[in-house]
Formats: structure tokens, sequence, C-alpha cells
């Protein structure tokens, strides 16, 4: 189980790594093709609307998706599995068919809600973007339900390959389109990309499509009545995001700015690594859940948790340590000064305090999804959201920015416990201490890690080094050096069952 985990992620993770690559470079093709003007400016509020809607969608639709058809793979009942993946899937589909006809009708209001300030002959752009774009939603949603589908039956290569495909084929009509509706369409067509990717390995699994409708069977009801709170749940993150933002308003200009290139700086390991592991997880936990065996359980939560923090409790460590040089490294240039870099980089040591913290967060909302615990995540969510709040108003007077990505930090810490102290009412015998001695230990070889690197940017800098991208790229390296040679040391089961993935991995391809 436990290697089977570690190379499920592997392999999520390397897919992330490319999709955020593949996305990095849609965004510099669209850039490169047609500038920072109005047609952009229509582009990216038509794709706003259908993309916040995946972007909630889409995780709780797997969420949901896992545990309903888990329970009869399980009892291979592959003919029932059928019925209700079947059941589920046109459901869900007829309701964004809904979504996106009611979408496409009152694009106007959209646009005008989402960006009220447009000149009138932008406005009229992006309205016709998004009914270009807006279909897109039903796409997403059937390719989600699917790779819940593939995660169900432990196949993760495809479904973690989707995005990157979606983005190829973005950067694809890119290259072949002159006018911003081709770029729309392009875009339509990476989501179709995206569901019709799934179709292959889902019939290998002995999954057989039929238009089937039902809203009786109890399994497939309640799988649609607990998306709610699973959507309510998976949006709190966003919710921060959305209160920083208010309480920045009041600030000096550009603090928005500032939270906004920050927050993305910081969420990136999570959504490489972290977001791997807890798909990686998450079928295993349903399974044992629906089975009871709290012993397995136990060993993969902390199998979770424990890979967690071994990568994320350094990553934090290192973006506090480079944040000046990192920032400047991405952002430095035209009209984003030295005094936005300072203030930036500053914010982002503020942030990197709740990474480990947010990390944590995704692992669990999973081990309470998979024992149909919809609404203690909904619950903690509430109390981050509070403790947002309060520390906000506390805060923003006097540290300003960095006052707003603290009350973050804090919500996500906060939101954290709650899901540990509450594990007790699932998990009667669950162990802390494991947890806490390798919390000890991954944050003791990260602080000398944290010197390591301290060091070395010291000693650049004194022999007049001035360019970010060698302090960075030999900051890094040094520090990966530092901490996996500590990890060694100190013989943590996290590095221990990595570099046993890795050694095979080599093995295989030298054979």
């Amino acid at each position: 189980m436990a290697n089977n985990i570690t190379k499920a992620a592997a392999v999520i993770v390397v897919m992330n790594l490319v999709a955020k690559i593949l996305g990095f470079v849609r965004e510099m093709a669209i850039a490169g093709a047609f500038g920072a003007t109005m047609y952009t400016d229509a582009y990216l509020v038509a794709y706003t609307l259908p993309y916040s809607l995946q972007a909630v969608l889409g995780s709780a639709l797997v969420t949901v998706t896992v545990p309903l058809l888990t329970k009869y793979l399980l009892e291979d009942n592959q003919k029932e599995a059928n019925l209700v993946g079947n059941y589920f899937l046109n459901l869900v589909a007829l309701a964004m068919l809904v979504i996106t006809i009611l979408g496409i009708a009152f694009a106007p209001i959209l646009v005008t809600v989402t960006a009220p300030s447009l000149d009138n002959e932008t406005a009229a752009l992006a309205v016709q973007l998004t009914r270009i774009m807006f279909p897109s939603i039903l796409f997403m949603s059937i390719g989600m339900v699917l790779s819940g589908y593939l995660n169900a039956n432990h196949r993760f290569l495809v479904s973690a390959s989707a995005p990157a495909l979606c983005s190829a084929i973005i950067i694809v009509s890119v290259l072949f389109v002159t006018r911003i509706q081709g770029l729309a369409v392009g875009t339509l067509l990476g989501f179709i990309g995206l569901m019709l990717i799934h179709f292959p390995s889902v019939a290998k699994t002995g999954f057989r499509y039929r238009f089937k409708l039902s809203w009786n069977h109890p399994d497939v009801r309640m799988a649609m009545v607990s998306l709610i709170p699973i959507v309510l749940g998976t949006s709190v993150n966003q919710i921060y995001y959305i209160l920083n933002r208010i309480f920045a308003s009041g600030l000096a200009e550009g603090s928005i700015s500032v939270l906004n290139y920050a927050s993305k700086v910081v969420n990136l390991p999570s959504g490489v690594f972290v977001a791997a592991i807890a798909v990686a997880i998450y079928p295993y936990l349903t399974e044992y859940a629906m089975k009871g065996e709290e012993d397995k359980l136990d060993r993969i939560i902390h199998k979770g948790v424990g890979l967690v923090m071994f990568l994320g409790i350094p990553s934090a460590v290192g973006l506090m340590i480079l944040r000046q040089p990192i920032i400047t490294l991405l952002f430095q240039r035209g009209a984003f000064d030295a005094a936005a870099t300072l203030n930036t980089s500053s914010a982002l040591f503020w942030y990197s305090l709740g990474l480990l913290p947010y990390a944590v967060i995704l692992v669990m909302m999973k081990v309470y999804y998979a024992f149909e615990d919809n609404k203690l995540p909904l619950y903690a969510g509430m109390i981050g959201i509070l403790v947002n709040v309060v520390i906000s108003f506390l805060t923003v007077r006097w540290m300003g920015s960095d006052g707003l990505a603290l009350a973050t930090s804090l919500a996500s810490t906060a939101n954290m416990l709650v899901f540990f102290i509450a594990l007790k009412k699932h998990m009667s015998h669950f162990r802390y201490r494991p947890l806490l001695q390798s919390f000890g230990k991954i944050l003791f070889s990260s602080l000398l890690m944290a010197a390591a690197v301290s060091v070395v940017e010291w000693c650049l800098r004194l022999l007049g080094m001035e360019s970010n991208f060698i302090i960075v790229a030999l900051g890094i390296i040094s520090g990966v050096a530092v901490y996996l040679l500590a990890a060694s040391v100190m013989k943590l089961r996290e590095f221990d069952d990595m570099k046993e993935i890795l050694l095979r991995k080599i093995k295989r391809n030298s054979a």
C-alpha cells in the first residue's frame, strides 16, 4: 500500500508539474499573440466565469465519485458500479447542461456583474466569448466524474494528464488563429479534450456508458446532495482570498496586487505536490473506511500527512529565506518596481507560515470525505473564516497587507487543528505522537537547510553576484542537498519511501 501511494503520488506530481509549465507557456503564448489589449481583457473576463465554476466543482465531483463507486468495486459488482456511475454521470451532465444554457442566455448580465467597468465594445466582445466558452463547464464536469471513476480503480496517470492536454490544445490553437474568437474556440476544444482523454482508460476498467437517468437510487441521490457541503467546504481557501481583497481595498494602492502575487507563489507547492498526495491516498482512504479497517486508515493518514510535511515544511522555509530574490526574479520588471518586490516578498513570508496547515487540510479533508462526513470540513472552514475575519480586523491597521497574509495563515492553522481534534470521533485510537516526532525531525532538517541557503546567498552577494536566477538556483540546489542529507541521517521514513521508489524506477529503466 505505502509504495503504491508513493508511486501514484510521484506520477501525479510529475503530471501536475507538466501542467503548471504548460499553463505558464499558455499564458506566454496568449500574451505574445494578443498582448495586453481589449481582446485579452475580454477573453480573461469570459474565461473567469466558467473557470470559477470549474475550480469549485472539479474537485468536488471527484471527491463524490470515488466513494460512490468504491462501494460496488469492493463487492466486485461491476454491473452495479456501471449502473450507478451512469446515473450519476448523466445527472451531473444534465445539471451542467442546464447551467450552460442559462450561462449562455444570461451572458450579458454575468459580464456586467463580473466586470462592471468595461467599455461597451470590450463588454460586447466578452459576452460573445463567454457564450463560446461557457459549454466548457459541461465537458469539464463529465471529465471530472470520469476522473473519479479512474481514481476509484487506482488509476491516476490519465486523469493527472488531462489538464496538461487541455493547456497543450489551447497553446496549439494560439499558433493557428489570428482572432480572439479562435482562441475561445481553442479553449473550448481544450476542455473537450480533457473529457475525451478519459474514455479509453475508463472503458478498460469495465465501465460501459449508457444513457440512464434515475434520481431514486439512494446512493446517487446522496451523492448529488453531498455535492453542496463539499463544494462549500472546498471553497474556504478561495473565501480567504476574497476576504483579503475586501480588507486590502482600504489599504494603499497596489495592496490587492501584492497579496495576489504572493498567494500565487505560495500556492505553487500545494498545487504540484500536495494535491498529488491527496488524490493518491483518497481511494485507499475510502476503501479502508468502508471496510472499517482502522489500523490501515491510521497508517495511510500517517503516510499522507508525513509526505505532506516532508515536502511542505522545507518548501515553506525555502520561500521564507529566498522570498525576495524569488519575487524579484518572477515579477520585478516594467511597472513592478523594487517597492512592489519588497511588499510582495514580505506578504509571501507571512503566507508561507500557512503553507503547511493548508497542505495538511487538503489531505485531512479527504479523510473526512472518506468517512462520508461532509459536515465537519464545512464547520472547520467556518471556524477558519471567523478566525480570518477577527485577525484581519486586529492586524490590518498596523501590519497592512502583511496582517491579512498572517490572518490567512492563522485561519488555516485553526482549520487544521479542528480536523485533528475531531478525528477521535471516527478513529478513537489514532496515534498523534508519530506525526509530532516526524514534524520535529522534518522541521530540524528544514532549519539546517535554511542555514545552508542563507550562507550560500550571503556568500554570493558578498562576491558581487547580482543575478537572482543564480542566487535562487544555487540556493535551491544547496538547500535540497542539505535537507536530503539531514533527512537521511535522521532516518526519516518519508525519505526512505521516496528513495526506494526512485531506485526501483532506475533499475526498471536500466533492465
